[in-house]
């Protein structure tokens, strides 16, 4: 196939093994030190990698934290997603809200810190790469609407993550931002 490289399967091991190494650094890294101003050193270190590996599959240290999030997002919440009834909104919003606070000193940190924009801009691909999966049942929005949609979600989740006292509340979260999503759609989702 054009543009299409074909990989030996030891190296595709390989490849797969690094880049969830780097991955697992950037999560815990960034979790425990509360912020993506974390060296890429530090995360290679981490990682057991050099720095050439990291470089041969990110250009820079918030492209891998971007990607990090975006893996911890389509491991945990997609498989289960995927499996939830369209119209159970509550049950898509926990599942969300749920893996937030799980994880929440990392997905605090990406969005207070210069990896914001990029990480909406990845979760946005990840909804359309989600939404426009053969097979795909979910009606997800598109567009200007998808834009709007996650920005949204995305400063909600952030000021959540950001002001709220520990331990967060997914469920009080969710039922937060249904209500908000019914004020929004003209009480559409509590018909």
């Amino acid at each position: 196939m054009r543009g299409q490289v074909t990989v030996d399967s030891t190296v595709d091991r390989r490849v797969r093994r690094s880049r969830a190494a780097l991955f697992d650094a950037a999560v815990r890294v960034v979790s425990e030190r509360g912020t993506t101003a974390v060296s890429l050193t530090e995360l290679a270190e981490t990682a057991d990698l050099s720095r050439q590996a990291v470089y041969s599959h990110f250009t820079d240290r918030d492209a891998l934290i971007v990607a990090a999030g975006v893996d911890l997002i389509e491991r945990e919440v997609f498989p289960q997603l995927i499996d939830c009834d369209d119209q159970d909104w509550r049950a898509m919003t926990l599942l969300a809200t749920c893996h937030l606070a799980r994880y929440w000193q990392f997905y605090r940190a990406v969005g207070t810190g210069p990896c914001a924009y990029p990480a909406k801009q990845a979760v946005l691909a990840a909804v359309a790469a989600l939404r426009d999966r053969p097979g795909g049942h979910l009606a997800l929005a598109s567009g200007d609407d998808a834009t709007f949609v996650v920005g949204g979600c995305f400063s909600v989740f952030t000021q959540w993550l950001d002001e709220s006292d520990d331990p967060l509340d997914p469920e009080a979260m969710a039922d937060r931002l249904l209500a908000m999503a019914d004020r929004l759609l003209g009480g559409m989702l509590s018909d």
